[in-house]
């Protein structure tokens, strides 16, 4: 579980791609059947809902480096499908990154009420 952020989608990559470089990719090292199901674009509202804290709370303020970031991340063959340009495109719009810290001490609600739901529903980026 990641969260939503660059470096949650890089180390996405560098797993499903099986090398650090961001355009190699080795199959023997790689995670084919990888799936994401860590934060993503706009679940601070689901956090803030849960937790009752203000959406601010999980929100970590825009560097302008992420825009050059998710430019670059967006040519990665791994982020190629309709649904990762869609989730790195709202990522940008969204201009934040959401924090799973705040959750820390919460386990159980991350794992039946938050993971769950999302595997049983598909509900992932591959």
């Amino acid at each position: 579980m990641t969260g939503n952020g660059t470096w949650g989608y890089f180390i996405f990559s560098v797993l499903k791609r099986g090398m650090f470089g961001p355009h190699l990719h080795c199959s023997q090292l790689a995670i084919q059947d990888l799936r994401l199901i860590g934060l993503r674009a706009g679940d601070y509202k689901v956090l803030s809902a849960y937790t009752g804290r203000e959406e601010q709370r999980f929100r970590r303020g825009w560097k302008t480096i992420w825009d050059f970031r998710i430019a670059a991340m967006k040519e990665y063959n791994c982020f190629q499908s309709a649904a990762w340009q869609t989730e790195l495109e709202n990522f940008r719009t969204q201009q934040a990154a959401t924090d799973l810290h705040m959750l820390f001490g919460d386990i159980d609600w991350i794992v039946t009420d938050y993971l769950k739901p999302r595997i049983e529903g598909n509900e992932f980026l591959l």
